[in-house]
């Protein structure tokens, strides 16, 4: 039985690379871009159209749980990404400053001395909270560090921006891991 999996981006890119590498491992695979609030509505829709599972950036997991009846699979972004982003940015300014959905880099402080460049942080849990800190931050840092939705916020302040992205290596783990939560589920349920 065909497998078929949800995908939420906040890139186009990630959704083009996540659709070859299914198409690579005959999975079905439904994708679209979204950011916050969206993601749950395009993650209800997924789920009525019949997806068996959801992947979508790591963070919008935690949420996205609570309001579904499939699992949720989180696609990472993980520290090398984050450090290539990083350099790229240090590439265009040495006044940085990383957005972090729900959590903190531990490594941010060694990076910043190992490089002799401050690089601020802050966190956001919402759409708000992302406004307002990328606001304030405006006029202190010229290059922001984040993800889709983060990015196109700096630049709507007038800031340059990187986008830290997700590896092929981690959407294929999750489409992977998708795909064995699924093929468990069944299983389940036959017996």
């Amino acid at each position: 039985m065909e497998i078929n999996i949800g995908l939420i981006a906040p890139y186009s890119d990630m959704i083009d690379r996540a659709k070859i590498i299914a198409e690579r491992k005959n999975v079905r695979l439904t994708a679209c871009t979204a950011f916050f609030e969206d993601v749950t509505l395009q993650a209800q829709r997924m789920e009525i159209a019949g997806a068996d599972v959801i992947i979508v950036r790591d963070g919008s997991d935690i949420f996205l749980r609570k309001k579904l009846n499939i699992p949720v699979v989180p696609v990472g972004s993980s520290s090398y990404d984050v450090l290539h982003a990083i350099i790229r940015a240090m590439r265009i300014s040495n006044k940085i400053v990383l957005a972090n959905f729900m959590g903190r880099y531990t490594f941010i402080d060694e990076l910043s001395e190992a490089f002799n460049c401050p690089i601020n942080e802050f966190i956001f849990n919402n759409i708000e909270e992302a406004h307002e800190r990328i606001k304030n931050t405006a006029e202190e840092v010229d290059v922001l560090v984040g993800g889709g939705f983060t990015t196109m916020i700096a630049e709507d302040n007038g800031m340059q921006s990187i986008m830290s992205e997700s590896t092929d290596n981690e959407i294929e783990l999750a489409i992977d891991f998708s795909c064995s939560v699924v093929e468990t589920k069944r299983d389940e349920a036959r017996r």
